[in-house]
């Protein structure tokens, strides 16, 4: 039997459960969510992501390993 896919998103019929329309169940509850809300809460919403994504896309240009904080050793009492 072949591995089925979600059509929205990369996961697959080994770790989630495919419906037969072709969506994981991650991928309908979201589905649910959003068409309970408003067409401005949408727009609002996918202008935030492509924010979050203009920033992730600049700042993966310069990633750096963050220097690890010394702790401090317990005094023995």
């Amino acid at each position: 039997m072949a591995v089925r896919r979600c059509s929205l998103c990369s996961r697959t019929s080994r770790t989630h459960k495919i419906s037969k329309v072709g969506i994981c169940t991650t991928c309908d509850v979201a589905l649910i969510y959003w068409r309970k809300k408003t067409s401005s809460q949408i727009v609002k919403r996918a202008l935030q992501i492509e924010s979050f994504q203009n920033r992730m896309t600049m700042l993966l240009g310069n990633v750096k390993r963050m220097p690890r904080k010394a702790t401090r050793r317990r005094r023995a009492a």
